[in-house]
């Protein structure tokens, strides 16, 4: 059984999704569309951070975990905020 640890990359961008959501959805817009304009943002985070790495050769297991991590934070904060 994996530790936390270890399951941590793949939990990341699944809370992202489900913070984005929470924060999209509103009282006069349907659940689906906060859906689907998560998984919208979501790809581009993904695409822009994998693009922004890249550019630098810091393509690593850590430099996601961090900016993902980031992300989770800055949108938890967010929520809370809201």
């Amino acid at each position: 059984m994996p530790t936390l640890f270890q399951a941590l990359p793949a939990v990341l961008p699944v809370l992202a999704f489900g913070l984005l959501a929470c924060l999209f959805q509103r009282r006069d817009r349907d659940g689906r569309e906060a859906l689907l304009l998560a998984a919208v943002a979501t790809a581009l985070f993904l695409a822009g951070v994998t693009e922004a790495l890249s550019l630098f050769h810091a393509l690593t297991r850590g430099a996601l975990l961090a900016s993902w991590g980031g992300l989770v934070a800055a949108l938890a904060a967010g929520l809370l905020w809201r």
